[in-house]
């Protein structure tokens, strides 16, 4: 929704807005992957030493920030900007592209870190697969919130995502950890 503000705020049309989506989501998946990448050889070179941890650290790896963001969703307040006019104006399109670009490949999706890891105790192929799926999902799943939410679906009022995404993201998590752990 930080997107759509600044689009808004800066008086963009949707598909300059939609391309500074893309723009930052590159960047977003860039950095993503690249410490994904690293993870997912540290998942290698762990499960090649320890068979246990094969099994076992990954799923509870899972769980454990499962809990960290179900811990977060709850400590924090709200504070989306409820008046967008309090946003400072930023000199040019270009310049905002740019910050947005540079903050949103250093900030990577952490909570996929562990997927990354997991997937490496199936070797590149399982880091591969996860890294596809990511960049599927994520892209698109920007672009189509950052359209409708420009187009004023994201004025109702308990947007679920956004409000309630690291609760819904560490619930997943925990799911996913205890399944792996009792079906692998």
């Amino acid at each position: 929704m930080a997107l759509v503000a600044i689009g808004r705020s800066e008086g963009w049309p949707l598909a300059t807005t939609l391309r500074a989506t893309l723009l930052a989501g590159l960047a977003h998946i860039a950095g993503t992957l690249l410490l994904g990448g690293l993870i997912g050889y540290l998942g290698i070179r762990l499960s090649e030493e320890f068979t246990s941890f094969a099994q076992n650290v990954p799923p509870l790896g899972l769980v454990l920030i499962g809990i960290f963001l179900l811990g977060i969703a709850y400590s924090h307040p709200d504070q989306a900007p409820k008046d967008l006019s309090s946003l400072r104006k930023a000199p040019s399109v270009r310049s905002w592209f740019a910050t947005m670009t540079v903050a949103l490949f250093f900030s990577p999706c952490l909570e996929i870190s562990t997927y990354f890891l997991t997937a490496g105790t199936h070797g590149w192929q399982g880091i591969l697969l996860v890294a596809v799926v990511f960049v599927f999902v994520t892209l698109p799943l920007m672009l189509g919130l950052v359209a409708f939410g420009y187009r004023g679906i994201g004025r109702f009022k308990g947007v679920v995502l956004e409000r309630h995404g690291h609760a819904i993201m560490g619930g997943v998590l925990i799911v996913l950890g205890l399944a792996t752990f009792f079906y692998e």
